[in-house]
């Protein structure tokens, strides 16, 4: 079997030789010129070297055949405005060109000879000496831009607290802990005025939350790009306080009378289902209500140890006291009255 494998790869491989060693295509190989037509005698024959004059060194010393060849002038340094009859090449009907004039004509690179090396490198030293003093006068008088400009609209000296507020510091004392903060100084003209606004600025304290990133800086450790909130606070001296029934304990406190303490205590009733602990104005007061009581005596008297607080607050509004039941010109006895 394998000698029939053998014999029939024969003729195979007898026939892919020559086209192994053929290493051009047909089409190549067709436009080959034969050596009766291109040969070194075919060549002679039309050619013969008795066409040339035989010349010596020094009768041929550029080895052109003995070409005498025109001045060697740039047609660049020609007179643009003459008369010549190639007006684009500025030569003359039938004058003979340059054996080199690849280099020499119209369309070859131009020579800059209108400017010397001295004068050259004198306006380019002026050029460097101009741009690095323009680069310095821009560096004096025009400030530094940040690549991402942030806008606030007036800016956060209100959200801050306004122009007379203290700024947080960063100062760091002796120890090299961070000084604690420091309350504003209390504006005594707030105790006369009759209204109060959140969004005033005179003696408030005000925390202001925003959005931002870390920096490597002690002077500014947080790059402050949106404000979330604001908070403000009103300070005030603790005696103010006091004497305005605000803090507590407080000097008040003693001087109202409480309730009288065989008072009914309002109860839940079945008809008021969920509203029972609604707080709308248009809801019956249970206190009201549950008032009428037929086990209690028909007048309710008052503990009068203690005297009702007199006076005005910093607002001069009267201050505020609870109600009790007491008689009164106008009212019943199970109607609350006020002093």
């Amino acid at each position: 079997m394998l000698t029939c494998r053998i014999v029939r790869a024969s003729p195979i491989r007898a026939t892919a030789l020559p086209m192994a060693a053929r290493r051009l295509p047909f089409i190549q190989q067709r436009t080959f010129l034969p050596q009766s037509m291109v040969g070194k005698s075919k060549i002679d024959e039309k050619y013969p070297d008795s066409d040339y004059p035989t010349l010596t060194d020094a009768e041929d010393p550029d080895m052109n055949g003995g070409y005498i060849n025109p001045p060697r002038i740039k047609r660049q340094f020609r007179d643009p405005h003459a008369d010549w009859w190639d007006k684009q090449e500025r030569r003359n009907f039938g004058e003979p060109v340059h054996e080199d004039h690849d280099i020499l004509g119209m369309f070859s690179p131009w020579e800059y000879t209108w400017i010397g090396t001295g004068k050259g490198l004198f306006q380019i030293g002026v050029f460097v000496a101009v741009f690095l003093s323009v680069c310095y006068g821009v560096k004096l008088t025009y400030p530094d831009r940040v690549s991402y400009p942030r806008e606030f609209e007036g800016g956060l000296e209100r959200e801050l607290g306004g122009p007379g507020a203290v700024r947080v510091s960063q100062a760091f004392t002796k120890t090299g802990e961070l000084e604690r903060l420091r309350f504003p100084h209390f504006r005594r003209e707030l105790l006369y005025q009759n209204h109060w606004r959140p969004g005033d600025d005179i003696g408030r304290i005000k925390l202001v939350i925003s959005e931002g990133f870390p920096r490597d800086s002690l002077s500014a450790p947080i790059e402050r790009v949106k404000n979330v909130v604001a908070f403000s606070f009103q300070h005030a001296p603790l005696e103010i306080l006091e004497s305005n029934a605000i803090a507590w304990p407080n000097q008040s406190m003693w001087q109202c009378s409480g309730l009288n303490p065989v008072m009914p205590v309002p109860t839940y009733q079945l008809e008021d289902g969920p509203s029972s602990h609604a707080h709308s104005p248009g809801r019956n007061s249970l206190p009201l209500r549950n008032l009428k009581n037929p086990g209690l005596p028909a007048q309710i008297t008052v503990n009068n140890v203690f005297q009702n607080q007199t006076g005005t607050d910093f607002l001069g509004n009267p201050p505020f006291q609870m109600p009790y039941l007491g008689s009164s010109t106008t009212g019943s006895a199970n109607t609350p009255s006020y002093p």
